[in-house]
């Protein structure tokens, strides 16, 4: 073996690896030293196809190729490639034309007039993922010393540095260009954003950058934007887009404001029904902010774990063009609602000073004062982390809900409330304002996961009317809390007990509403008992046993034994006035409370 010679030739190919130029040049040199160095008459590298399994020859060093060429690729089945790539180990034929082991080979040998064959396995991969060998023959029987070993193990060693490098480099190049692509996109839609105003057209550019399917969801208009559909095969996209509008969008509605408090994106589950049955679609949710105010969200479905770097960095670039679309939409909202609301808390809250100035301001809005309106006062139990930034973008959604009823002139914030300024229709109308009522509880639902209370206003006839109004509105609000009472509220609703007891302490009234029926409610819950309902009827009946009876649908013996059953085990005397005027009061005040609020009391 010529040593200095070799050396010089790795020398040469190692600076050929080292430049990452030309990989199949690399490999070839490195099969010619193989042969040249290690007594080989000819030499080949293949990608071992697996999945088809065929090994394919990739370079090959021949010098003794004649009119009809060799073949370039072998069925596994017949290739001793597979028995290196299994073991791991190089597979040493000394006679290919005697060896009925791998029968492509022996057919080709007594073609072509080779005998000994050596197959290495290398260990990388081409850039398709395919495992690769090198292959050498040679045209006599030979043994092999350990220092041909040696060799072709180096050579094998330095053909995989080759392979790698120049994927490493490809990976560079590939990502180099991604990246600038995605700065071009960056650049590209923020320019859009700021030249127009219009999340529909932003979005046929953001769509397209993303790359995966995606929707749009804007609070500033109420609007939900719809891409291409996730599940092609079936819903295509017209139908994906009608699927949105018919199951997701109360869904969608809410999402903006649930994901608010969280920086990162939201991980989230739609329920899809259709005739193919029913199925769940992952998305992740990135909420769309504009100066701490959620303004909309970007959904892009999939499992967020599974999108790469450059998947992050596009959606990224495309949630701050979204935001600053969005946030041009939101400016323009709040300069237009701003001295609008800031009139109607000087109203309720009687901080004007010339009545005709009112007048006039209000007038300047469309709003006519000097006619009759009621406001609606809308309170969120339980919702103490309802920012005001949430708070506002309820008020903007319920605008855009709104905006085409005549009836309703203002929608504002006032502290932790919203208000509501509504024309106060006539009497015959009424059931249309409580049908409102119901609509403004249905679509604040749309937006968060809590239930509002309600509260309507007697009619304002004059700007001195609201101040009084605006005080019995957050007197009923408080009462509600009190006794946790959601929904609309009313007067009648709440009962005059209820306004009563609104100055007595409300824990106090618990207590003494578990203490006298507490335990009768949680007997009648373990036992199937319905000793209290029969209490309820028998107070209702004027404590008289035939009319109770007959109002229960029981024999009058039934009743008394049922009576006597409850004063047995409460120890309750039905006979005393006193007991009496107690259990009457708790049941009445167990209606005005929530059960789930009371709790038997043991003496």
């Amino acid at each position: 073996m010529e040593i200095t010679s070799l050396i010089g030739d790795l020398e040469d190919i190692a600076d050929l690896i080292n430049s990452g130029r030309d990989t199949d040049t690399t490999l070839v040199k490195l099969v010619m030293a193989a042969c040249r160095y290690g007594g080989w008459l000819r030499g080949s590298i293949m990608a071992i196809d697996l999945a088809r399994g065929f090994a394919n020859v990739t370079v090959r060093y021949d010098p003794t190729l004649q009119f009809e060429p060799p073949a370039d690729q072998w069925e596994l089945a017949t290739s001793p490639a597979r028995v290196a790539l299994s073991s791991n180990r190089p597979v040493f034929i000394p006679d290919a034309q005697a060896s009925e082991e791998f029968p492509g080979f022996q057919r080709e040998s007594r073609i072509r007039g080779y005998r000994s064959v050596l197959i290495l396995p290398m260990r990388c991969a081409d850039g398709m993922g395919r495992p690769m060998v090198l292959s050498v023959i040679s045209e006599h029987c030979r043994t092999l010393t350990s220092n041909d070993y040696a060799l072709m193990k180096l050579i094998v060693h330095m053909g995989s540095i080759a392979v790698d490098k120049q994927k490493a480099i490809a990976v560079q190049e590939s990502s180099a260009r991604q990246r600038d692509l995605i700065l071009r996109t960056h650049t590209q839609l923020l320019h859009q954003a700021l030249s127009d105003d219009s999340v529909q057209t932003l979005s046929g550019l953001v769509f397209p950058a993303i790359g995966r399917p995606a929707l749009i969801v804007d609070i500033t208009t109420d609007n939900v934007i719809v891409g291409a559909s996730p599940i092609p095969a079936h819903f295509d996209d017209n139908a994906w887009q009608g699927m949105v509008e018919s199951n997701l969008r109360p869904q969608l509605r809410k999402l903006p404001l649930e994901a608010m408090s969280l920086d990162t994106a939201t991980r989230t589950e739609f329920r899809l029904s259709s005739e193919q049955g029913n199925s769940d679609l992952l998305a992740a949710v990135y909420p769309l902010r504009t100066d701490g105010d959620v303004v909309g969200a970007l959904i892009v479905f999939g499992d967020e774990g599974d999108f790469s770097e450059f998947d992050k960095l596009r959606i990224g670039s495309a949630q701050l063009a979204i935001s600053v679309q969005l946030m041009r939409n939101l400016i323009r909202f709040r300069f237009e609602r701003r001295t609008l609301g800031e009139l109607l808390a000087e109203i309720i809250e009687g901080k004007w000073q010339n009545e005709n100035d009112v007048l006039q301001r209000a007038l300047k809005f469309g709003i006519r004062l000097n006619r009759p309106h009621r406001i609606i006062v809308i309170d969120f139990p339980g919702g103490e982390k309802l920012t005001q930034s949430s708070l506002a973008s309820l008020q903007h959604g319920l605008t855009l809900s709104f905006e085409k009823n005549e009836a309703v002139s203002v929608i504002a914030v006032n502290g932790p409330y919203i208000i509501l300024l509504v024309a106060a229709p006539k009497a015959a109308d009424e059931d249309d304002l409580q049908r409102l009522l119901s609509r403004i509880a249905r679509e604040i639902k749309h937006y968060i996961s809590m239930e509002p209370t309600l509260v309507l206003s007697d009619v304002c006839r004059t700007v001195s009317d609201y101040r009084q109004a605006w005080m019995r509105c957050l007197r009923l609000l408080g009462i509600a809390r009190m006794f946790d009472r959601r929904g609309i509220v009313s007067v009648p609703a709440l009962g005059p007990l209820a306004m009563l007891l609104s100055t007595a302490d409300a824990a106090d009234v618990k207590s003494f509403v578990g203490e006298t029926i507490g335990a009768i409610r949680a007997h009648d819950a373990l036992n199937g008992t319905q000793f209290l309902e029969t209490l309820k009827s028998f107070i209702r009946a004027g404590y008289r046993n035939q009319e109770c009876a007959d109002d229960l649908g029981i024999h009058v013996t039934t009743l008394r034994y049922r009576l006597n059953r409850i004063a047995e085990i409460f120890r309750l005397d039905l006979e005393s006035s006193s007991n009496r005027f107690d259990l009457e009061l708790a049941i009445r005040l167990s209606e005005i409370i929530p059960h789930a609020s009371v709790e038997a009391v043991s003496g």
